[in-house]
């Protein structure tokens, strides 16, 4: 990274947000004249602040939107919020964090059926970013019509081959009653 002299701030510079653990830095400095000196220094990042994430409601209907609310310390950052059923992807979110360090992401229709887990991350780069948020669950019920005709159908279903089994065994009697007489 090249600093020049108007981006120091009282003589510092500060570098972007890394990665938590120990990083080494290398910094050359040079004059007018092209001389150079060096200095290395170790450094540790601390690790970077988790977002935190709710929701406006824990329950839905199939075919409703539910919207996920969050918070974090990275205001004009990213922040990616996933949503997971059964360990595969639903849908990725991206959003740029408000100047007050929140976000608010309307999601589209959810169509399955079951529970559903959110969470966030927030994104400096490709390769840093902070750890995922605590999950978040989302129930999502079936529609009512939906239920309804299940709750009619499963039974009828079961009369149905009931009837049928019937009149299996009553086509099979009246055969075998012919069958036998016929033979007489």
């Amino acid at each position: 990274v090249k600093v020049k002299k108007s981006d120091l701030i009282n003589n510092e510079y500060n570098l972007p947000v890394q990665n938590e653990g120990s990083h080494n830095i290398n910094v050359v400095a040079y004059d007018k004249a092209g001389n150079h000196t060096e200095g290395n220094v170790i450094f540790t990042s601390s690790p970077i602040t988790i977002p935190i994430v709710s929701l406006s409601s824990n329950e839905i209907t199939a075919g409703d939107m539910v919207t996920v609310l969050g918070k974090t310390d990275y205001p004009g950052k990213q922040v990616f919020v996933t949503l997971e059923q059964d360990g595969k992807e639903i849908k990725k979110y991206v959003q740029t964090i408000s100047s007050e360090g929140t976000f608010s992401i309307n999601t589209d229709k959810i169509k399955t059926i079951g529970t559903v887990s959110i969470w966030a991350e927030t994104v400096f780069s490709d390769s840093i970013k902070s750890a995922p948020s605590e999950r978040v669950y989302l129930k999502v019920n079936q529609i009512e019509a939906v239920k309804i005709t299940l709750s009619i159908l499963y039974p009828l279903l079961g009369i149905i081959i009931i009837i049928i089994l019937l009149l299996i065994i009553f086509i099979l009697l009246y055969l075998g009653w012919h069958k036998y007489f016929g033979l007489r």
